[in-house]
């Protein structure tokens, strides 16, 4: 999981709060309650995972961070990404698949996130197993 790419996603995120326009209505979409909803808790969810990831960095620069906490943040960044961007395109519309607009891009480079250094299949059983082995 790249950090530059979490950071990338959630700039776009905050672009998409402070600035999308809902054209037949005049308005920002976060000021309708359902999508306000929507973005109030995945910008929980990004400050919360935000702050398990700074825990694993500074366990990984101890060198204490271990396989399960990797898999954990690895797997629970990539899927919060993926939904992240997922509620992006929907708040877009259509614009959402446009190649001009950043949020089409993201969406292409979210989906690998899942694959890359371990599928999130594996991350997730590399969690099991931990919680069949202390548990």
């Amino acid at each position: 999981m790249d950090s530059d790419l979490f950071d990338e996603d959630h700039e776009l995120f905050r672009a998409s709060v402070r600035g999308f326009v809902d054209r037949p209505f005049g308005e920002r979409i976060g000021d309708f309650q359902a999508p306000g909803f929507v973005l109030a808790e995945l910008q929980t969810a990004i400050e919360v995972s935000r702050a398990y990831l700074d825990r694993c960095v500074r366990a990984y620069n101890r060198r204490t961070l271990t396989a399960v906490d990797a898999a954990k943040a690895k797997y629970w960044a990539t899927e919060l990404q993926g939904r992240v961007i997922d509620a992006s395109v929907q708040l877009h519309g259509d614009y959402g698949y446009l190649p001009e607009y950043p949020v089409a891009k993201a969406l292409i480079d979210a989906r690998i996130q899942r694959i890359y250094g371990g599928t999130n299949e594996i991350m997730r059983e590399i969690i099991r197993r931990d919680l069949m082995a202390t548990g």
